[in-house]
């Protein structure tokens, strides 16, 4: 097969209008824009302060993006992809390398512009990835724990609840702790509550709850990517219903010991003897007692206000002072060291509540050391107001009011608002006939008839 004979001689990239800019010192060219060919152009702009920009720009019509164009057809938007900067970045060469690849991705039907973009967050994203896949994998079950546990339970629960919270789940879940919270499944959650469950069920619903709500914060956060403690929650709740309730029955003295033990303990020169009668005749908890403050007692109206942050149910709890009490405060402001912000503040520093361990020390030395706890106090409470109380007076004796003197919370939304509005006279003079009650008897010296003379 005869080839064609060339016409004339072959002609140079420069007269195919291509390389325009070769042997050209790029350095030295004026403001304007400066073709190559090829639709590549080194544009030259002159800034504020008289400095040269020199950058390779590459002009195009957009396969994607559409215009009208003179004649009423859609053509290709024109557009200028920015390839770089020519001085220490972009050479003349490597300018020509990328208009080459964007002159490709054209005929593939891509603008170039968008594939950049698309490029840019494409690797922002895997940028992104990596930091969230780095940042949980450091974050562990312990860290997170630790971190919620400052952020949210210390600056609002007391001391001892506090610590408690925390120590409950570095027990109990002590095998999770080093492990990220990402890598724990809920298959391995299910299994040890369930276990937990079967042993104590308290506790067991305790470490579930406190566990779903750090892993609830690091969902929110990022550093977790979802919560397995929801995913579990339905067969959690069959387990829970399984599990039998292991209640723990404080050790209480009966009602009736209640006033001679009283007498032995005023005749004690404890600096634990005031509080500990304060938890006997308000029936609060011991944890409230040691911490009240001077500015939650009311001695005209009568009252302490325990804040929500205090109490079990976190709601405020109002107390009301029976003749006896107000006594004991009274008492106990008139020995009231100076700079003292509790109402029984530490012997030793009076910055400081008492400990409950001293309250406990004088149980025992009263002997009663093993049988009797502070909290046993409410049920000898109970136990009068349901049986002698209750028949005495039924009228008064009820059972909504011994619960809201009790606080324990009534779960029916509408009788709990009914409570805290209409037992408050009730509960005041609930307690003044158990203050009554508990006081000590006065030993009745019986008059034996004198003996007559022998005749």
């Amino acid at each position: 097969m005869a080839t064609r004979a060339r016409k004339g001689p072959r002609k140079s990239k420069r007269q195919r209008g291509i390389h325009w800019l070769d042997g050209v010192d790029l350095n030295r060219l004026g403001t304007g824009v400066h073709a190559d060919g090829a639709n590549l152009f080194l544009r030259v702009t002159r800034g504020p302060d008289n400095t040269v920009f020199r950058s390779w720009t590459f002009r195009f019509s957009s396969p994607t993006h559409r215009v009208m164009g003179p004649r009423g057809l859609l053509i290709g938007k024109r557009r200028d992809a920015g390839i770089g900067a020519l001085i220490g970045k972009i050479s003349l060469q490597a300018a020509r390398i990328a208009a080459q690849r964007m002159h490709e991705q054209i005929l593939l039907g891509i603008d170039p512009i968008d594939a950049k973009a698309e490029a840019r967050r494409a690797d922002v994203q895997e940028t992104q990835a990596e930091k969230q896949k780095s940042l949980q994998t450091a974050t562990t079950l312990l860290k997170a724990a630790r971190a919620y546990h400052k952020e949210h339970i210390e600056p609002h629960v007391p001391g001892k609840e506090s610590k408690q919270w925390i120590k409950e789940i570095e027990t109990h879940a002590k095998q999770f702790l080093p492990r990220p919270l990402g890598e724990i499944t809920a298959e391995e959650w299910r299994r040890m509550l369930t276990e937990l469950y079967g042993k104590v069920r308290a506790v067991a619903a305790r470490v579930r709850y406190r566990v779903g709500l750090i892993y609830a914060q690091n969902v929110v956060a990022g550093t977790c990517a979802s919560n397995p403690i929801t995913d579990i929650a339905p067969l959690m709740k069959k387990v829970a219903k399984r599990a039998k309730a292991k209640t723990v029955s404080h050790a209480s003295m009966s009602h009736a010991e209640l006033p001679a033990f009283i007498g032995a303990l005023r005749a004690s020169d404890s600096v634990a003897t005031r509080p500990l009668e304060l938890v006997i005749q308000t029936c609060a908890r011991v944890g409230e007692v040691i911490c009240a403050k001077w500015n939650e007692v009311d001695l005209d109206a009568r009252t302490w206000t325990v804040p929500s942050t205090r109490t079990k149910q976190r709601e405020e709890h109002i107390v009301y002072l029976s003749d006896r009490v107000v006594a004991i405060l009274k008492e106990q402001q008139r020995n009231q060291p100076i700079g003292s912000t509790y109402v029984f503040p530490s012997a030793r520093r009076p910055k400081n509540h008492v400990s409950p361990k001293g309250i406990l020390n004088l149980i025992d030395r009263l002997g009663h050391g093993g049988r009797v706890t502070t909290h046993g106090f409410r049920s000898s409470f109970s136990t009068w107001a349901y049986s002698t109380a209750q028949r005495e007076r039924p009228e008064l004796a009820r059972q909504d009011v011994i619960e809201a003197v009790l606080a324990h919370s009534e779960q029916n939304a509408v009788k709990r608002a009914y409570s805290r509005s209409k037992f408050d006279d009730d509960r005041r003079e609930l307690l003044a006939m158990w203050s009554a009650y508990i006081e000590p008897k006065q030993a009745t010296v019986t008059q034996m008839p004198k003996k007559t003379a022998r005749k």
